[in-house]
């Protein structure tokens, strides 16, 4: 592998790679994200479920799936409680439209 792209995957899968991967993806779902580097790091090492994120079995979860992702809104779940999350939010916007 090239030494310029080993090091561009080295930066992506560290921490401060995730995170900006993750504001990243926030922005472009329309979500606001208000955590910074340090708060963000502190949830996930606080969860215990750091080592766990490489595999996609746990995310970082907005109550309700709502609202930004901010100290006091996040918690880090599974990949099927978050799928769950969104669907019951999808549901209620749902309805609320009817």
């Amino acid at each position: 592998m090239h030494p310029q792209r080993a090091a561009e995957r080295r930066y992506q899968q560290s921490a401060r790679g995730r995170y900006i991967r993750h504001k990243v993806n926030a922005k472009r779902r329309g979500v606001e994200f208000l955590l910074t580097f340090e708060q963000w790091l502190k949830v996930w090492l606080d969860s215990g479920h750091w080592c766990d994120t490489r595999n996609g079995g746990f995310h970082m979860c907005r109550h309700g799936d709502v609202g930004p992702y901010a100290l006091g809104n996040v918690y880090i779940g599974s990949k099927g409680t978050n799928c769950a999350e969104r669907n019951r939010s999808v549901a209620i916007r749902r309805r609320a439209r009817s």
